[in-house]
């Protein structure tokens, strides 16, 4: 039997300073099933995904799980005894308790939405196709949302479509491998410049190849979509990536950074023990220009070429009130 879904999602995205939970649900899925029909993995929902997507889902947030443990850990502990690797992301022990927090939240896919029959309120990822999602953008025109990702330079892997909850992943994050190539390959120093150094695996910015996975890449989305939730959070614009721009944020800015988050969860499970000298952080200069990389001791010049890579670093913001209608055949 084939029968036809509509999903209706009211975006009413304004750049704010204060930005809280709503009273009512952002999204209204019209259909004739609840909410607990989608496919899930937790608390956390999948829809519009097909059957390969869907298992893969449903290991990769199990697996996300596992890794953020030792971060809620680490972070649980450095209130009152910051760890190497807390102070090199996130500097100031009053912020640990809120870095545990949305650490556990992720793990968790505790809901910062108001429930519905039609969504718990915990994240819900989508994986869009041609001509089935359209955004109104801040200009006014309706965009298909499977554009969307095949537009942007380079392609989109994932978006967190804010203010809602709603992840999109797009064509682009399936093309990804699931998990590091190495979990255990941790970033290289330059203590020359008192910074993390760029491997030859890393096409982007230093410790890219560490987190250009889907699971790191879920992970991401996972942080703006949290980060948003928080009364009175503010944006911060532009987003900072890689790990010398994430060390590099003062403590207010660097608990609104995913990256930061990111890059803490994906180095202290993966043990690292190397780390820039946070305490003389101003004693040297700092190459601003990461499209030079940094050479590690086992690195030649020709080894460090340059190359391109795929970013999940898109975020969907829509500054009027429109709809995003969806249409799937099941």
């Amino acid at each position: 039997m084939k029968c036809w879904i509509a999903i209706s999602l009211l975006l009413a995205c304004t750049r704010v300073a204060a930005l809280s939970v709503p009273a009512k649900t952002d999204h209204d899925i019209l259909i004739k099933r609840d909410a607990k029909d989608w496919p899930s993995s937790g608390k956390y929902h999948i829809v519009a995904c097909d059957d390969d997507q869907v298992r893969l889902m449903q290991t990769l947030l199990p697996a996300l799980y596992d890794a953020l443990l030792a971060g809620i850990h680490d972070a649980n502990t450095s209130h009152s005894h910051p760890s190497a690797a807390y102070s090199v992301f996130f500097k100031d022990a009053k912020n640990a308790p809120f870095v545990s927090d949305l650490l556990r939240d992720v793990a968790l896919g505790t809901a910062k939405w108001a429930p519905s029959r039609n969504s718990n309120g915990s994240p819900t990822f989508i994986c869009p196709g041609p001509g089935q999602l359209a955004l109104d953008d801040k200009d006014g025109t309706r965009k298909d949302a499977y554009q969307i990702c095949r537009d942007s330079d380079p392609p989109s892997a994932g978006s967190y479509v804010f203010p809602s909850s709603w992840i999109m992943l797009c064509p682009t994050f399936f093309q990804q491998p699931m998990f590091p190539a190495n979990s255990t390959s941790c970033p290289s120093i330059s203590r020359v410049r008192n910074r993390f150094a760029r491997k030859k695996e890393d096409l982007d910015h230093a410790g890219s190849s560490m987190v250009h996975n889907q699971m790191w890449i879920l992970f991401h989305e996972l942080v703006h979509y949290y980060l948003f939730a928080q009364p009175d959070y503010e944006f911060l614009n532009p987003e900072v990536y890689g790990l010398n721009g994430a060390w590099r944020l003062n403590p207010a800015d660097s608990i609104r950074n995913s990256d930061n988050f990111v890059y803490y969860a994906a180095t202290v499970d993966a043990k690292c023990t190397n780390w820039p000298d946070y305490a003389h952080e101003n004693e040297r200069e700092l190459l601003e220009d990461d499209s030079v990389p940094d050479l590690a001791e086992n690195q030649t010049a020709s080894d460090a070429a340059e190359g391109s890579v795929i970013r999940a670093n898109a975020t969907v913001h829509v500054d009027r009130e429109g709809s995003v209608n969806f249409r799937k055949r099941v």
